[in-house]
């Protein structure tokens, strides 16, 4: 398994970068599939874990549409868990360390909703995170993973050189949509899954200083696409499952 977490790179990006009062449109996108602002969401006795939280930027954002859900955010890199760790509390948000390839100390069925966001893609196999995030899920629960998908049968698996410091990453791995839904549709403990492409609505200029942060180009027909310094679509896509526990039964 690949044990290549967050770069030092990304998690400078996270602590410079105070984002909490600029949720990304991914987040607004996810809050919506799961409907966290309805009612009917809005309850104590429901539960959200954000698998590579980060420093809580979906939580925190979470936290404002709904005030009554348990949040849990467990993050791989301990200097960002402690960064953050306080701020989130003043809003009822517990952070922790963890793996989400290997969910130590998480009990089966814990939360009814589970979340990640660019994660699944930095390893080299995306079966370990997705099946952590279904076995935490409860019966009838969902999860939600954005991660980079190639629409064509080949999983690609990707490394670069960082300008001036020649240090390999390895963050922009593209999995195959058939071999994701070939999984999803094995397993045990899914009743369904669907895949959602995301799309910007509006524009994001190139970063001269930071050639690998996003940008978006428009298609001849007046699509907004991402972009990176790989010179290739940042192709990302809600993968929506519904866990059933009994599914087989």
């Amino acid at each position: 398994m690949n044990k290549n977490y967050i770069s030092s790179i990304d998690g400078e990006i996270y602590l410079r970068e105070r984002r909490y009062d600029h949720p990304k449109e991914i987040f607004k996108q996810a809050a919506e599939i799961l409907a966290l602002a309805s009612p009917a969401a809005c309850q104590p006795s429901l539960s959200l874990v954000d698998l590579g939280s980060a420093t809580g930027e979906f939580a925190y954002y979470i936290r404002g549409l709904n005030p009554e859900i348990k949040l849990q955010c467990i993050e791989h890199n301990p200097e960002l868990v402690e960064d953050c760790r306080a701020l989130l509390a003043q809003r009822g948000i517990d952070i922790c360390c963890g793996d989400i390839n290997d969910l130590q100390g998480v009990a089966d069925s814990t939360f009814d909703f589970a979340t990640s966001f660019g994660v699944t893609q930095i390893f080299e196999d995306f079966k370990p995170s997705l099946g952590e995030m279904i076995r935490v899920t409860r019966d009838g629960g969902r999860c939600v993973n954005l991660m980079m998908l190639n629409e064509f049968p080949i999983d690609v698996l990707i490394r670069y050189r960082v300008p001036g410091t020649g240090v390999v990453q390895a963050n922009w791995n593209k999995f195959a949509m058939s071999s994701v839904a070939e999984f999803l549709e094995q397993h045990p403990e899914v009743a369904s899954y669907r895949f959602l492409k995301h799309e910007m609505p509006f524009d994001l200029p190139p970063r001269e200083d930071d050639p690998m942060r996003s940008w978006t180009v428009m298609t001849p027909e007046g699509k907004r696409i991402l972009w990176n310094g790989l010179n290739m679509e940042i192709s990302l896509y809600h993968v929506i499952i519904e866990v059933s526990k009994g599914k087989n039964s």
